[in-house]
């Protein structure tokens, strides 16, 4: 694992500071501070998944990237809706949401390419 990509280590880091952010929601600081108004238990439930994901970044077991699609997929739903929903409301940009987004699209390229290297490596021998 220590052996990955530098793109693969920005991805984990990116991942590792999602998961503080969830930390400090799940201790109700985020509330507390009116940035996000989410409850502590999907905060613990997504640093965990974040604290997973890192993990992934670095290891990319194959398997994963079902997984890693789907949560994708997730978060486009629930950032990007919320994105739109601020930016017609209010004319703001949901700078968390868009940047979830733009790190998820970027990682899942990223990851897409690793595996098509791999498969690439694995029939060459």
């Amino acid at each position: 694992m220590s052996n990955a990509p530098l793109t693969f280590r920005i991805l984990a880091t990116c991942a590792v500071i999602a998961c503080a952010y969830h930390v400090l929601g799940a201790c109700g600081v985020l509330m507390r501070m009116t940035i996000d108004p989410s409850t502590p238990s999907r905060h613990v439930v997504f640093a965990g998944i974040s604290i997973a994901l890192a993990w992934y970044f670095l290891a990319r077991p194959l398997g994963g990237l079902p997984l890693f699609a789907a949560l994708t997929v997730q978060q486009s739903y629930s950032h990007g809706r919320h994105a739109w929903s601020l930016w017609r409301s209010a004319g703001r940009v949901d700078t968390i949401s868009v940047l979830t987004l733009v790190v998820l699209y970027s990682a899942g390229i990223a990851l897409a390419r690793d595996a098509h290297a791999h498969a690439r490596r694995s029939a060459d021998v």
